[in-house]
């Protein structure tokens, strides 16, 4: 199976919470990743490492949980399924620009990600296997809680380098909103609440302003708040020896916290 969902195991309550965690994967699933080059290094550092064991207890707080198993350089799960040109794809239309779109063309550090470039079946191929049943797996989960509770919040959940490109630290938690429009002002402020307790820091939309799954299935006003929440990894993993760090348990009972808070500032 391509992906995981669980749902609550909560005994006594379900809350109108889904967690969808579309890149710690780094499963290889043949043949349909026979064009990736990244080394098994560029694949781990180029995931959200962890991110599931984070959240791993989420059902059991009363929240669904939807985990990718397979590797972003299969299929980048939170592009659009749109969002490739003819770098990536023969045919794809358009000049080569795109580094990392739905098929990414080199990795995290510079280095090529493909073997060679994709025809449009295989690409097909992987969008029919992968990439629709996934998405179809969590428009179900997010219209059965929006047609029990009346609204229902996404938390899509990534984790991001410490560290931008010119060496200068990253905020400890950004939670992207597409400028505060993909989640109502009380979601907001409950992530706000959660991190700061901790005496985290916290930038809104910077680097992060939400991918295609914070765009696509946020909608407010039709009951449907979606919320990336990117998770700096110093917190949690050692980005030299790739491993996680005793932090990590923090990190584990935030992502309780988190659930629980949102779901509270729906009333």
């Amino acid at each position: 199976m391509y992906f995981t969902l669980s749902s609550s195991t909560h005994p006594a309550r379900e809350l109108p919470i889904v967690v969808e965690i579309p890149h710690a994967g780094l499963d290889l699933p043949e043949p349909l990743s026979r064009h990736v080059a990244a080394s098994e290094e560029a694949r781990l550092r180029d995931s959200d490492a962890y991110v599931d064991r984070i959240f791993a207890l989420a059902p059991k707080v009363g929240a669904s949980l939807l985990v990718s198993n397979v590797s972003r350089y299969v299929i980048d799960l939170n592009r659009a399924p749109t969002d490739y040109d003819d770098g990536v794809v023969e045919g794809g239309g358009g000049a080569p620009k795109l580094r990392h779109g739905l098929i990414w063309r080199v990795t995290g550090q510079g280095e090529p990600a493909l073997v060679e470039r994709l025809k449009l079946s295989t690409l097909g191929e992987l969008i029919r296997e992968i990439y629709d049943p996934y998405h179809m797996a969590l428009r179900r989960e997010l219209d059965r809680k929006r047609a029990l509770f009346g609204h229902v919040v996404l938390i899509a959940a990534h984790s991001m380098p410490s560290r931008d490109l010119r060496g200068r630290l990253r905020a400890d938690i950004v939670p992207g909103t597409q400028g505060m429009t993909t989640a109502g002002p009380r979601i907001i402020a409950s992530v706000e609440r959660c991190v700061r307790k901790r005496r985290w820091s916290l930038v809104h939309d910077d680097p992060y302003r939400g991918g295609y799954t914070t765009r696509h299935y946020g909608d407010p006003n039709a009951g449907f708040h979606a919320i990336q929440v990117e998770i700096n990894r110093r917190l949690y993993f050692d980005e030299e020896r790739l491993v996680s760090h005793s932090g990590i348990v923090k990190l584990e009972a935030f992502a309780t916290d988190l659930i629980e808070t949102v779901a509270s500032a729906l009333g």
